[in-house]
């Protein structure tokens, strides 16, 4: 289990015949639990006068609660300036790694001439470093716009949170959650059973605050004010329960009943919410707010329950049960909020959101095989 609490807060304050105050707060945190748990049998011949029981659980957890707030106030005779930025974001992953960088197309430190949709750019330094991204806009074939002719494009300076043009890639390795019995022959006067449960979870808060206040007697105030939240959620696990191959002798599998059993319980919860304030006040005043929230959760598990080449699998007094159940859930919130107000003779003021949430649960498989001769 992994808990994990980042808070960062910043106050700033200006008075004076003119008031300039400046405050910004950022939190971060990434998570990853890569953990294989198998419970098995493998090439050996087992002899039990009671149950035989191959079991494999993975609880892991992941807890984290990212929170960034920033407020500032400038008061001054002639003009107040205040400005204020919160920025929050998480990772958690259970069962992905990033991409392996070094297959990457490009790495952050050269200089192109050309840049296509489906490149790859491998992080080499800052707080990005070993991460991977890969371009989603059209060709890229300027690096400056502003200036005449095609310019090289510097892949130090991308905008690699900019989710429109870049996308951090992952590997899916899996998180392991088995319990099989592979090539061996297995006696039991009792029960026979394998039992495979994933019981992974993600529990994510991720909270942005700004506020900005402004005023002068003379000129007037500005306020201006930010505010982000960031939380990306991924799971993946296998879950198998399994038996392949029944051992080299005639014994095979036999028991007063078979069950496999493969389960998954997989849970994403995640909030993710920017607040944004800005007030202004004098003989002229402005005020801009702004708030962003995003999320983006993915579940994409496998969970199987199958018997392959075994051709002597039997029961002596009950039935052979197989099944593979998904029962994984996402449950996210995603909220951005901004206001802005001007107060004056002449007064102007702007407020945006941007919402976005994405939860993923394709490829949520189950899949049930029986590959074999039951006698």
């Amino acid at each position: 289990t992994i808990k994990a609490s980042s808070q960062a807060a910043s106050l700033a304050a200006g008075l004076g015949g003119a008031g300039v105050a400046v405050a910004g707060a950022g939190a971060g945190a990434t998570n990853t639990i890569l953990t294989n748990t198998n419970a098995f049998v493998s090439g050996s011949t087992l002899n039990a006068s009671g149950d035989v029981k191959v079991e494999s659980t993975n609880d892991s957890r992941i807890h984290a609660t990212i929170i960034a707030a920033a407020a500032s106030v400038a008061i001054g005779g002639a003009v107040g300036v205040g400005a204020s930025i919160g920025a929050a974001v998480a990772s958690n992953i259970i069962g992905f790694s990033d991409s392996d960088s070094s297959l990457a197309t490009h790495e952050s430190t050269e200089t192109i001439n050309e840049l296509k949709k489906g490149e790859t750019v491998a992080i080499t330094s800052g707080s990005l470093e070993g991460q991977v991204f890969e371009y989603l806009g059209d060709t890229l074939t300027d690096g400056d716009p502003k200036t005449s002719g095609d310019q090289p494009i510097d892949l130090s300076v991308q905008e690699y949170s900019d989710e429109t043009l870049w996308r951090r890639r992952f590997d899916r390795p899996g998180a392991d959650v088995q319990a099989y019995v592979h090539n061996s022959s297995v006696t039991s006067g009792g029960h026979v059973v394998l039992n495979a449960e994933s019981d992974l979870q993600i529990q994510a808060t991720v909270l942005a605050g700004a506020v900005a206040v402004a005023g002068g007697a003379g000129v007037g105030g500005f306020a201006a004010t930010g505010a982000g939240a960031s939380s990306s959620n991924k799971i993946a696990a296998d879950v198998r329960a399994f038996i392949d191959g029944d051992g080299t002798g005639n014994q095979g599998i036999s028991g007063k009943s078979l069950t496999l059993s493969a389960l998954d319980k997989s849970i994403i919860n995640a909030e993710t919410k920017a607040t944004s304030v800005a007030v202004s006040f004098g003989s002229s005043a402005a005020s801009i707010a702004v708030g962003v929230s995003l999320s983006d959760n993915e579940i994409d598990n496998v969970v199987q329950a199958s018997i392959s080449n075994a051709d002597a699998v039997k029961t002596t007094a009950g039935q052979v049960s197989i099944t593979a159940s998904e029962e994984a859930t996402i449950d996210a919130v995603t909220e951005a909020a901004s206001a802005a107000a001007a107060i004056g003779l002449g007064g102007s003021s702007a407020s945006g959101v941007t919402n976005r949430s994405e939860e993923h649960t394709s490829e949520l498989q189950s899949r049930q095989y029986l590959v074999c001769r039951l006698l």
